[in-house]
């Protein structure tokens, strides 16, 4: 069974991750923790940023990085 990337768009900054905090814990708290699943966040900075070219290249950089992809 091949690895799975899930990622999470975030409106907070990098600085303040907040959101991503929140959704971590959440996860963890529900779920057992499984190593073949990898969570990593892409923060917009804002709600209205999610069709951003910027971000749109970070999810795009983070999946090829994935080596599961």
């Amino acid at each position: 069974m091949s690895n799975k990337l899930i990622l999470f768009c975030v409106e907070t900054t990098k600085q303040a991750n907040i959101d991503y905090q929140y959704i971590r814990e959440t996860i963890l708290h529900f779920y057992k923790e499984d190593r073949k699943i990898v969570y990593r966040p892409v923060y917009m900075e804002s709600k209205s940023r999610y069709n951003n070219k910027t971000v749109l290249k970070e999810i795009r950089n983070k999946s090829k990085l994935f080596p599961g992809k």
